[in-house]
């Protein structure tokens, strides 16, 4: 084995041998050293050289795998928050309070731009016992169209709006305002509040005071323009305008 171990380092440059009677005996160590010895002193060297090279790569500090960054989440647009309507400046009130006539004495006035109004009866919040309270849903300039959207399925409300009546004969052409009541009662509203609507019917004719025609309905299908045209151009009889603007 001491042949072998001399031979090795011979052979990687380790070991030169001092002399020439060194490398005779060296000659001599192989020429008697079985086959077997050798197989088992090179395995052990290989061996000895895997066990150096795993303990030098221990060593090495191990670099973790860079990550790519992590792709950047799309910004999301801005939400767009609507302006608060000047509705919620009116907290929720009676149907007597003079709040109430005011805005609708606003939809009457030929110089307001405003053109109707929507009143909702905010059960829920109502006192036990006691009157109903009432809330403004909404108010603006876009008439029947911006009104009718707002109305709910869930509630009972009140509401109304102007029309404008154009009648024009003999070059002269008359624009009087046309005042339409509705009355809603929604189709999924329970049938207890329904049985109780009459009795506050009176408060919201007091508020809606003026109008010229008066609408019960409980689908928006009913206050169509169309619907409304025929009914205002039935009550105004042989004075019928030639055509209503909404």
């Amino acid at each position: 084995m001491e042949a072998i171990t001399e031979l090795l380092a011979l052979l990687q440059d380790k070991k030169k041998p001092s002399s020439v009677d060194d490398l005779e005996q060296l000659r001599q160590w192989l020429k008697e050293l079985p086959l077997d010895d050798w197989a088992c002193a090179f395995e052990e060297e290989i061996f000895s050289k895997k066990e150096q090279v795993k303990e030098k790569q221990e060593e090495v500090p191990k670099v973790e795998d860079a990550k790519p960054p992590a792709p950047k989440a799309d910004t999301p647009p801005p939400v767009k928050i609507p302006p608060k309507s000047d509705c919620a400046l009116i907290e929720s009130t009676t149907a007597d309070d003079p709040v109430l006539h005011e805005e609708w004495e606003k939809v009457r006035r030929n110089e307001d731009p405003q053109n109707w109004l929507l009143l909702g009866l905010n059960t829920a919040a109502s006192p036990r016992g006691k009157a109903p309270l009432v809330d403004v849903v909404g108010r603006g300039t876009g008439g029947r169209a911006e009104m009718v959207p707002l109305l709910n399925e869930n509630r009972i409300m009140f509401g109304g709006f102007k029309v404008r009546a154009i009648d024009e004969r003999g070059g002269v052409t008359s624009d009087r305002a046309k005042f339409v009541f509705v009355q809603w009662v929604g189709e999924a509203v329970p049938a207890m509040a329904k049985a109780r609507i009459a009795m506050q019917r009176s408060d919201f004719d007091k508020i809606f005071a003026g109008a010229h025609l008066t609408l019960q309905a409980s689908d928006e299908s009913e206050l169509a323009q169309d619907s409304i045209t025929a009914k205002l151009h039935a009550n105004g009889g042989a004075h019928s305008p030639n055509r209503y603007e909404y």
